[in-house]
């Protein structure tokens, strides 16, 4: 038998710290940022050079800080178990996995990243899941097998509100998604001979979800802002539930995914080739402006199918382990984020990937290690919608086309234990944050570097160290919204240089 408990909290009131942009629509929609030396004159009604829409502009130079009218706050308690029961029965081993777990969050942010009373934004989670996992595992001379059932619940009910004071507009929205899946698998390993291996698994999802999503606005500028009369969106008719849209309210999806490989090893060398089918369930979209249409609140379930072959092998008497793989990815309706206006959702578009990875660790001398990893990525997503209303093929969002990282590392063992320093960084190309591929939702590539120097007791009970996390203050962009529209974008950063010490002891 084993056990997990676990409690956490989280009361941190410093998010929600945007680098605030002024930004707008440039061809086909897509938001671009306006330059310092140019007045957009907004609406005719005038502003300043480099400035949004309510003459703000922020010129300080310093990412990591702003002007906000509103704080933010980000509050999260979270607890849960996980009990695993195993029993070694005459041809099998039987193990059982009970999970459960409970999640109360509540988050807020200044959306416009500015002095003035434009948007700020809030949200809400009180959810509670969970799952069984019951499984049978056993081999008899060249065959591993594994079989098994899982079951899942999850209850969540949420909020998001999103306010307007300058023009006197707050929607809140409720809505509520109760969630069930269960699904059947099975895995085979057969030796074909003593290099020789094929692998085949399968598995049967179904999920059933039931949702709704209740908006109300309250304010002397709701109509004309998130309530259009006769647009036949959410906000219109009055909300998405089992009452105004009927069983489009409900979802009951179910698919299989599967495996197929074939693998050749010997002492030193591991290749493989293989095709993998994973499936993503469907779902429903909670807009904070509650502006879509009752059909665009679903989105349907994902399939992706995966080729792939690769090799993993130990060299140099195990001092050095290479490892390397090149993959294509064929979605067939990939759940596509988008951001538009003040609009997300999730939509189904078409969508391919392929790539390449590559892994070095080395052990070159006594106390010396050495990681490197590389990968290359080319995703697009066909048809994606503009804000023109035309459509094109985009890049994938959060998708760089290459990421390199790195770990360096020395120990010297000591009489009371082992003093050890390491350099680790990554460096990640250019990305955009939006499958609709904003110039204002793009992050430049960058470099992070870390250092630490700790030290461990003889017996590993114990360890300890000081840390220092983004040696080089890189103002590196981990997230952009264009909300040029309004007149403005926001970008989100990584922490700026910062020292810690850390200890840890083991009591077992």
């Amino acid at each position: 038998m084993w056990l997990k408990l676990y409690t956490a909290e989280d009361n941190n009131p410093d998010v929600g710290g945007f680098t605030h942009r002024a930004a707008v629509p440039g061809a086909d929609g897509l938001g671009d940022f306006l330059a310092s030396d140019v007045n957009a004159d907004w609406f005719g009604l005038g502003s300043c050079a480099g400035c949004d829409a309510l003459g703000y502009r922020d010129d300080d130079g310093d990412p990591w800080s702003g002007d906000f009218d509103q704080p933010g706050k980000f509050n999260r308690q979270g607890s849960g178990g996980t009990l695993r029961l195993t029993a070694d029965l005459p041809t099998f081993t039987l193990t059982a996995v009970t999970d459960w777990s409970e999640l109360d969050k509540s988050y807020g942010e200044d959306s416009d990243g500015s002095p003035n009373p434009l948007y700020f934004f809030e949200s809400t989670q009180d959810s509670t899941q969970w799952s069984q996992e019951i499984r049978i595992n056993g081999e008899r001379d060249a065959l591993n097998w594994t079989a098994g059932l899982y079951y899942l619940s999850i209850d969540g009910d949420y909020s998001s509100r999103f306010a307007s004071p300058l023009f006197d507009a707050d929607q809140l929205n409720l809505f509520a998604l109760e969630t069930t899946s269960w699904a059947v698998f099975g895995q085979l390993e057969f030796d074909l001979n003593a290099d020789w291996r094929v692998i085949a698994g399968l598995r049967w999802t179904e999920d059933d979800k039931d949702y709704s999503f209740d908006p109300m606005c309250t304010g002397t500028g709701c109509i004309g802002f998130f309530v259009f009369p006769g647009s036949g969106t959410v906000s219109d008719i009055g909300g998405f539930n089992s009452t105004t849209v009927g069983p489009l309210a409900s979802q009951d999806d179910g698919d299989w995914a599967g495996k197929l490989q074939l693998e050749w090893h010997n002492d030193a060398l591991l290749v493989y080739g293989g095709i993998s089918r994973g499936y993503k369930a469907g779902g429903f979209n909670a807009p904070v402006d509650a502006l879509l249409l009752p059909s665009e609140m679903v989105y349907s379930s994902e399939k992706l199918t995966n080729y792939e072959i690769g090799f993993k092998s130990s060299l140099a008497d195990n001092a050095v382990r290479l490892n390397g793989a090149v993959f294509y990815y064929d979605y067939d309706d990939k759940q596509t984020f988008t951001f538009s206006g003040l609009t997300s959702s999730l939509l189904n578009r078409p969508a391919e990937a392929s790539g390449i990875e590559i892994e070095l660790a080395a052990r070159p001398g006594p106390g010396w290690d050495i990681v490197l990893g590389l990968a290359t990525l080319d995703a697009t997503v066909d048809d994606v919608p503009l804000p023109s209303g035309s459509s094109a093929q985009q890049e994938a969002a959060q998708a760089p086309d290459l990421t390199i990282n790195g770990v360096l590392r020395k120990s010297w063992q000591l009489a009371g234990g082992t003093l050890t320093a390491t350099i680790d960084g990554a460096y990640v190309a250019a990305q955009y944050f939006n499958t609709i591929n904003h110039r204002t939702s793009r992050s430049e590539s960058y470099t992070l570097l870390n250092g630490e120097l700790g030290f461990s007791g003889t017996d590993d009970r114990w360890s300890a160290g000081v840390f220092v996390n983004n040696l080089t203050d890189e103002p590196a962009v981990t997230y952009a919204i264009d909300v040029s529209g309004s007149g403005y974008a926001l970008q989100s950063h990584v922490p700026p240089r910062w020292a810690g010490i850390r200890f840890r002891y083991n009591w077992r």
